[in-house]
C-alpha cells in the first residue's frame, strides 16, 4: 500500500469558521487564484505527516490517544484566540492566506504531542488555520490589502474541545 497524507488538529467553532468564512469572500473577490477550505473543515493542525504507512498511521492513533490521556492540557478545555490575517511564506511570495491562533495552553499541548508522538519539525510551531492556498501571484496588490484590512481584526474565541487525527485528502 502506498503511504498516506494525515494530520493531528484542533477544530475551531462553527462561530469563528462562519466569520472567517466572510474573509474567504474577500479573497475570492480579489480573483486570487486559489483553494479554500469549507469553512466545517477549518481547523488547527498540530502535527503533518506528509507520508505514513497504514501501520504507522495505526501506531500514531494509539500514540495520540495515550498522549491525549496523560495531557494535562486534555483534562480541561481551553480557549484558544483567533486574530489577524497573514502570509506564509510571507507577503512577497504568498502561498498561504492564514489567520493567526493565540493560546499559551494550546503551545504546551502541541509540544506534548509532538514528544508523544516523537513528531519533528524542521522550524518551530506556528499556530495558524488555513484560509486560502494560493495558486499564482496574480492578485498580490489586492492580497496585500486584505491583510492589511484584517490585520489586527479579532474573529473570536474558540474552546479546544476536541483534538483528532485525520487522513487528508
Amino acid at each position: 500500500m502506498g503511504s498516506i497524507r494525515c494530520f493531528v488538529a484542533a477544530e475551531l467553532s462553527q462561530e469563528v469558521a462562519r466569520r472567517l468564512e466572510k474573509v474567504q469572500a474577500e479573497i475570492r473577490g480579489t480573483g486570487a487564484n486559489a483553494s479554500f477550505p469549507h469553512a466545517n473543515q477549518m481547523h488547527l493542525t498540530l502535527a503533518f505527516y506528509a507520508s505514513l504507512r497504514e501501520s504507522e498511521v495505526e501506531e500514531k492513533i494509539v500514540l495520540l490517544r495515550q498522549a491525549l490521556e496523560s495531557s494535562r492540557q486534555v483534562s480541561r478545555q481551553f480557549a484558544m484566540r483567533v486574530q489577524g490575517v497573514g502570509f506564509l511564506p510571507n507577503e512577497k511570495f504568498v502561498k498561504v492566506v492564514y489567520t493567526g491562533i493565540e493560546s499559551k495552553e494550546l503551545i504546551e499541548l502541541q509540544a506534548h504531542l509532538a514528544r508523544e508522538l516523537d513528531y519533528k519539525e524542521d522550524r518551530k510551531f506556528f499556530p495558524h488555520a488555513t484560509l486560502a492556498r494560493i495558486k499564482d501571484a496574480s492578485q498580490l496588490s489586492k492580497l496585500r490589502e486584505l491583510g492589511v484590512k484584517f490585520e489586527k481584526t479579532e474573529f473570536g474565541e474558540c474552546t479546544v474541545e476536541k483534538v483528532f487525527f485525520k487522513k487528508s485528502t
